[in-house]
């Protein structure tokens, strides 16, 4: 039983610690996702690496985010949400203060790329703590629309970030790292003032790091997972990949870039919560099978036009289908979870999802410039990969016993 009892019916996307959630994913996306958007295209044009190398930095920091997101699982059980949440941010706050004196005093490039491989894992931990207070905080009713306006507050920071963030590349790129620094203090103080404890009231509150494993016994999560994990592969493109493919072949600036980016958060705000209501009756595999068949199609459009304001068009429906898979994605991992052990089940889903979304960075990034000429090839790999993935999860997904587990029935492993 949680500290804290969940809002009655209907008030629940609106209780104290969604509020506070949503406006730290806000300040937190504002911040880091023009930096996300934007180093790339530095390492690239200022710094001259090449996109496997860039690809590979990209995986690393979620290679190192492994033991983060296991471990920190595990702590946040076992001394509490709150005291992990209010430890991240000066931490991030000083590593993005680093990185960006590195780029404006022109460090070595290997000093640069160790800086950023670290801001990652910190921020993998943040997140399983913020999906753990809202299921701690919401009923298996309301964790959709509750996580849904978690998704909006920070597609709204990502509407503006990468934009500005464009806009401050042209100045000076010491000032896209600097912003989500500055971010980081503000979210904290929303921690320190708002969020309140929301720990499982019967814990010991001790850590035994020894004591941390993967819940094999729980084949049903397991599969789920690394199914989930794979889905991530699937619609990894999106990102660096694209950034690297807009900018390299039809030669997108970065300004129009960070503008395609804030397309994707406009589209969240104002449809996540419509599309919610359309395909709400859907079971969240079927849901999720559909939103891979929107990547699918909206990856191979890409391929047959440099018209910057058809990109644009397709970004949009494309975001349609990350507002019709993500929210589920999300939710359904803490139907699945038991009640003492939320922090444990999303740190090894994110064990799985930092092992296998990144390898889709480094596939697409090797393979990029083999078919920089030939974007129907290219893209229509994507297309096969994710409609693949999509019947996968629809199969999976009609199985009784994972129908049962997110329908939200009780699971205390032996």
């Amino acid at each position: 039983m949680s500290i804290f009892k969940p809002a009655a019916a209907g008030k629940e996307r609106l209780n104290i610690f969604v509020k506070a959630i949503s406006t730290t994913e806000f300040i937190r996306t504002f911040g880091r996702s023009a930096a996300w958007v934007i180093i790339p295209l530095y390492l690239a044009d200022v710094r001259h690496i090449s996109f496997v190398v860039i690809g590979l930095l990209f995986f690393l920091t979620s290679v190192i985010s492994l033991p983060f997101a296991l471990y920190g699982g595990r702590i946040i059980d076992r001394i509490g949400r709150r005291r992990v949440v209010l430890v991240l941010p000066p931490i991030v706050f000083a590593l993005f203060l680093s990185l960006s004196f590195a780029i404006q005093y022109s460090s070595p490039t290997i000093v640069v790329e160790a800086i950023y491989l670290f801001i990652a894992p910190f921020g993998s931990v943040q997140a399983i703590a913020d999906n753990v207070i809202i299921t701690d905080t919401t009923s298996i009713t309301g964790r959709i629309e509750a996580f849904s306006i978690i998704r909006i507050a920070g597609n709204v920071g990502f509407a503006f970030g990468p934009a500005i963030g464009g806009f401050l590349a042209g100045i000076s790129y010491t000032f896209v790292f600097l912003a989500p620094a500055i971010a980081s203090l503000f979210e904290w103080v929303v921690y320190i003032f708002v969020v309140k404890e929301t720990k499982i009231a019967n814990d010991t509150g001790s850590v035994v790091l020894r004591k941390i494993k993967f819940p094999w016994n729980d084949r049903i999560f397991m599969g789920w997972s690394i199914l989930i994990a794979i889905s991530f592969f699937a619609v990894g493109q999106w990102g660096p990949t694209l950034t690297l493919f807009l900018s390299t072949d039809y030669l997108f600036t970065a300004y129009q870039i960070g503008v395609m980016y804030a397309v994707n958060g406009i589209v969240v705000a104002l449809f996540q919560l419509p599309v919610n209501r359309l395909v709400g009756k859907l079971s969240d595999p079927h849901r999720i099978s559909l939103g891979l068949v929107f990547y699918a199609v909206t990856f191979l459009l890409v391929s047959f036009s440099s018209n910057f304001y058809f990109i644009l068009i397709d970004i949009a429906f494309l975001t349609i289908g990350e507002n019709i898979s993500t929210p589920p994605i999300t939710s359904s991992i803490g139907k699945m979870a038991p009640s003492d052990k939320r922090g444990q089940y999303y740190g090894v889903f994110q064990v799985f999802s930092s092992t296998i979304s990144p390898l889709a960075i480094v596939f697409g990034t090797s393979i990029l410039p083999l078919f920089l000429k030939m974007p129907v090839i290219f893209w229509g790999i994507i297309f096969a990969i994710n409609i693949a993935v999509a019947f996968l999860i629809f199969f999976y997904g009609s199985g009784a016993r994972l129908k049962q587990r997110l329908a939200g029935d009780p699971f205390e492993p032996v």
